[in-house]
């Protein structure tokens, strides 16, 4: 069995695939992807995944680049590393995937785009990896709905970076080599979120003060807290849309392609403004950072009826003194009014005076809806901009080991011969890599962010239909001082438990001797987060237990078919479990085991250390997702989960 299963962005997509067990003594199985032309590389183990209730095995291969036709099949090997034959061969051609991938988001499917499939932008053809092929800031898919030619508008290619190359896939301002995550505007690549040192505030901010509604803290649809309006030099001059009779009735477009989805707090970021006041000077923002390296967002959106057209609002945008945007328009960037658009810049704070960035007025008062500082670390993961070279694979790679064993055989005594035979039997074996290098539980063929645990960049958190909250949940359903409501050192906020079957009870540490959570130390949480602060630790201060002995714990939420990826997080924090094999359990999602006497202990290292262990589950029964904690020893325990869902 071999099908399309997901296609997230672009130029690579995930496929399933399937196969009946062996009939022999197989203890694990290795898949191997071959491409057009090549026929070197490796097989990939994958170990023994389960088999599924219809007696097949099903896998996830990811990160397929889009082009090339890929060639499947598996093999299947026994205790002492003898291989099968491979299975048969199994393929997928571009055509096939052109059918239901959208590589650039613009709505189209690059079937429709790559008309005669032949990977070329032939006349009368939009380009697949570009959602607005003329340039004209209208998606393709949009201007096709409107009835309008997508291949027509000016400028027919993006405009040049300075020194003349690259692309802004994004419109986020950056091109080419400039972007460190070329097709997502925000850049969430590049690290976490930037701390004010001197208000201790996350540089997460909503530009406004004033009195309305859309003002102050707002939580996003990512579960995202953007923080009250802060850091600015002049008096606050805070304006609201005033676009279609205004507040809810002023609609901005553009939103879920910075985000990934859409709701009432989010849209309030845009609906109001921080604007120039002209009898001051130029509008200045100051945050209290450390030298380093950083990733400047600003978010815009026109929402005065007096800017609507483009060139009716024009100013400058500097940062440490540079100019880095000249004659900024908000309307131009984001091809049409009440419509949101970000402005990225990598910046190096190296003054020790922290960053400081401002606006200059051309034509009318600079104003700006939102601002984002990112820590500038090296991208785990950068999503490509073009298909990677055929020949790369980022699977742990297998090397052929020959092992030669002799068996002489000594005849009765007085005889004059032996008889000696020579056994060669060649075994694929690991040569370098690591299958699993971030401990998340995912081999290096399915896992999406083979360097973070976490698995950030799969997508954004997803939310529970019925009780209209985000599935980020710190597991405890005590009135511990532990349990409830924290926001993590990330920004993230983890809402207090819900979503359970017949509630076990509320646990806290007890380990290191200590009754009281406050002085259990948690190790391991910077590696899953990273960063480590005291509202963080609570989510591993704390756990849901089992009512009883060898009882199981449930859970169901209430989110639509599809593909998503689920994070288990754990930490020993009972003494009655703090060595390996005191508490065992299966871990079940949608019906099938995808980890059999699972041992926390074992998995991270030692007790009161944290781990995560990650499934990526489809969902398709329309009955949402149920998980289940299957008790083989002990009692289960759980201390934190979040679902993300595909951008």
């Amino acid at each position: 069995m071999l099908q399309i299963a997901t296609a997230p962005c672009a130029s690579a997509y995930t496929a399933l695939i399937g196969w009946q067990p062996s009939t022999g003594s197989a203890t694990g199985y290795a898949v191997s992807v071959q491409y057009d032309g090549q026929t070197d590389n490796p097989p990939a183990d994958v170990g023994l995944p389960p088999t599924e209730a219809d007696g097949t095995i099903r896998l996830m291969v990811m990160g397929l680049p889009l082009g090339p036709t890929a060639y499947f099949s598996v093999l299947a090997y026994n205790d002492a590393g003898v291989f099968s034959a491979p299975s048969r061969v199994l393929a997928i051609d571009y055509a096939a995937v052109a059918e239901v991938v959208d590589s650039d988001g613009d709505g189209l499917l690059d079937a429709d785009e790559d008309i005669d499939l032949d990977q070329l932008i032939d006349p009368g053809e939009t380009d697949p990896n570009n959602p607005d092929t003329d340039g004209d800031g209208i998606s393709d898919g949009d201007e096709l709905d409107d009835g309008g030619d997508p291949t027509s508008g000016p400028p027919t290619t993006p405009p040049p970076t300075p020194d003349g190359e690259g692309e802004d896939l994004d419109n986020d301002g950056l091109m080419g080599a400039t972007d460190p995550c070329p097709v997502d505007p925000r850049n969430l690549c590049v690290g976490p979120v930037a701390h004010d040192e001197a208000s201790g505030d996350l540089i997460r901010i909503n530009a406004n003060v004033s009195e309305n509604e859309c003002t102050g803290q707002k939580i996003d649809c990512n579960g995202d807290r953007w923080s009250a309006d802060g850091g600015y030099n002049q008096p606050e001059k805070g304006r609201s849309c005033d676009l279609d009779g205004g507040g809810e009735a002023c609609v901005i477009g553009g939103i879920a392609q910075l985000f990934g989805c859409d709701d009432e707090e989010t849209e309030d970021l845009f609906q109001c403004e921080h604007s120039d006041r002209r009898s001051e000077p130029h509008l200045f923002y100051d945050f209290a950072v450390a030298d380093g390296t950083y990733v400047l967002n600003l978010y815009f959106a026109n929402t005065y009826s007096g800017t609507r057209l483009i060139g009716e609002r024009v100013f400058d945008i500097f940062a440490e003194g540079a100019l880095l945007t000249k004659d900024f328009d908000q309307v131009a960037a984001a091809g049409g009014d009440a419509r949101a658009v970000v402005r990225s810049y990598v910046i190096e704070v190296e003054d020790g005076n922290g960053l400081s960035f401002h606006f200059e007025r051309i034509r009318q008062a600079p104003s700006v809806k939102a601002i984002e500082l990112l820590h500038y670390d090296a991208p785990t993961q950068p999503p490509p901009t073009t298909p990677p070279d055929s020949t790369t694979t980022t699977t742990t790679t297998l090397a052929a080991v020959t092992t030669t064993t002799t068996t002489t055989t000594t005849l009765a005594p007085g005889a004059t011969s032996t008889t000696t035979t020579t056994t060669t039997t060649t075994t694929m074996q690991p040569v370098s890599g690591c299958d699993d290098c971030d401990n998340d539980g995912l081999g290096a063929l399915e896992d999406p962010c083979p360097n973070d645990p976490r698995n950030a960049c799969y997508g954004y958190v997803a939310t529970d239909r019925s009780y209209r909250r985000i599935v980020r949940i710190n597991a405890d359903p005590s009135d511990s001082d532990c349990a409830g409501s924290y926001r993590a050192c990330d920004g993230n906020m983890w809402l207090r438990d819900f979503g359970y079957k017949d509630a076990g009870r509320g646990r806290d540490c007890d380990g290191s001797g200590d009754e009281f959570h406050g002085e259990c130390v948690i190790s391991g949480i910077e590696a899953s987060f990273g960063c480590e602060s005291a509202a963080t630790s609570e989510l591993f201060r704390c756990a849901h237990r089992a009512r009883r002995w060898g009882d199981d714990l449930e859970y169901r939420f209430d989110v639509d078919d599809g593909e998503y990826l689920l994070n288990l997080m754990f930490a020993n924090i009972h003494r009655s479990g703090s060595n390996a094999g005191d508490r065992l359990f299966d871990i079940e999602v949608e019906g099938t085991t995808a980890y059999a006497r699972f041992d926390t202990v074992v998995a991270a290292g030692d007790t009161q250390t944290a781990v995560t262990r990650s499934v990526v589950v489809q969902v398709s029964d329309g009955n949402g997702l149920d998980i289940t904690l299957r008790a083989v020893k002990g009692r289960v325990s759980i201390n934190a989960l979040e679902l993300l869902q595909r951008k």
